[in-house]
């Protein structure tokens, strides 16, 4: 099968949750840091990032932390709207496969019947006694 045939449903939130995540980690680090560097005494007034940090980081991390957990619950709660879509999709976009043709009530056509003589040379070798079939007598 193609990579195409097995590629599965995107749920937009999971794609949303990766740079969401990100961004949180990258906060949570810098205002530890910010938070290892305030307990140093001799450093001045922090500046830039870390005074942003220092004003309203815990804010910024309550709030990238509450949009993490919406779009958890909003990734976990479509799943199935999502799989059914991707499903419904592969459905229809699937072109119906002409069936084979039937030749003789369903018999096999004579091409594809293999001779002994030219089934090659394994098919001189037996693997056992042959048994023929009974033929029914009427009584």
């Amino acid at each position: 099968m193609t990579a195409m045939a097995k590629k599965e449903a995107t749920n937009p939130f999971y794609v949303a949750l990766l740079p969401v995540g990100v961004l949180f980690a990258l906060t949570a680090c810098a205002y530890a840091a910010m938070a290892v560097r305030a307990l140093d005494v001799q450093r001045g007034e922090p500046s830039g990032l870390m005074r942003l940090l220092a004003e309203r980081g815990l804010a910024i991390l309550v709030v990238e932390l509450a949009v993490l957990g919406v779009l958890c619950l909003a990734a976990i709660a479509s799943d199935g709207y999502w799989e059914r879509r991707h499903a419904s999709r592969q459905s229809s976009e699937m072109p119906d496969l002409p069936k084979p043709p039937v030749l003789d009530g369903g018999k096999k056509p004579a091409s594809a019947a293999r001779p002994a003589a030219a089934a090659g040379p394994s098919a001189s070798v037996s693997s056992g006694p042959v048994v023929e079939p009974r033929s029914e007598r009427a009584s």
